[in-house]
């Protein structure tokens, strides 16, 4: 048999070189679609992630916005409302809005199991303002104070029950200032049963909600104060047409002094 032309084989390897080069090529530029790809992939997930996310919160804003609206003058009935849609919000196991009233906490709403039995169980003068735990010490200092993990506590907050806490299931916590003209005059604080700090757009959220309480509650105070200077001119002016029918005659003029007298204070009873 003869052999093949050296040229023939040399020309053989080259080709065969060349193939191998191709198809490495082909598969190196395959891997980096494939790679290409599951990074489109991973980012598009995350912007549907993060536009599900600004959806939920804009929903959240717009309802707080309905409740202070439609609140009136129960400011009450609107901060409950706004703790809870805080707590579904930010996937919180509990919050309370706790507002200042001296050395006590006056107005103050909670949602969740958590906060309730930590009110339950700690001793009030434990958990008024002038103490250390964590409502007090955000309100005192007028700052948002945020705890990724409850095992690592400030001494500052010392007092307040972290054990409790800790065995009713807290582990993340953060605190925020309600503020009237600059001034601190309640808390606003969320709690997460497990192990998540919470991220610094959710920090500055919590901050809007804390703000927008501050606006139910202040809407709530003119609402009271408009309503009463409308019942006291009203009764001003019904006295008046009684005297005005009443001439000579002092005995309806009284009764009906006495009626509305009775009615601005909500009193009992009363004698003229």
């Amino acid at each position: 048999m003869t052999a093949p032309p050296l040229d023939a084989v040399a020309d053989l390897h080259k080709l065969i070189a060349d193939l191998e080069q191709r198809l490495a090529s082909s598969f190196a530029a395959h891997d980096a679609a494939t790679a290409r790809a599951a990074a489109t992939d991973a980012e598009n997930g995350r912007l549907r992630e993060e536009l599900a996310n600004l959806r939920e919160r804009q929903n959240a804003s717009a309802h707080i916005l309905r409740t202070i609206a439609s609140a009136s003058g129960d400011a009450e009935s609107g901060l409950q409302q706004i703790a809870e849609a805080t707590a579904r919000l930010f996937h919180g196991a509990s919050v309370a809005i706790r507002i200042a009233a001296g050395n006590e906490w006056g107005l103050s709403v909670s949602f969740g199991a958590g906060i309730e039995r930590i009110t339950a169980l700690v001793p009030e003068e434990q958990r008024r303002p002038g103490g250390r735990n964590l409502p007090a010490v955000v309100f005192r200092e007028n700052r948002q104070i945020h705890i990724p993990d409850i095992d690592n506590i400030d001494a500052d907050m010392a007092d307040w029950p972290v054990t409790l806490a800790r065995t009713v299931g807290i582990r993340t916590v953060a605190g925020t200032p309600l503020r009237r003209d600059g001034k601190a005059i309640g808390a606003l604080i969320v709690q997460r049963d497990r192990l998540e700090p919470f991220t610094a757009d959710e920090l500055v959220l919590q901050q809007s909600f804390a703000d927008q309480a501050v606006i139910a509650i202040e809407n709530a105070r003119l609402f009271n104060k408009t309503k009463e200077a409308l019942e006291r001119q009203t009764a001003s002016a019904e006295v008046l047409e009684v005297i005005s029918s009443s001439p000579g005659d002092l005995k309806p003029v009284f009764e009906q002094m006495l009626a509305k007298a009775m009615s601005l204070c909500k009193a009992d009873c009363g004698f003229k």
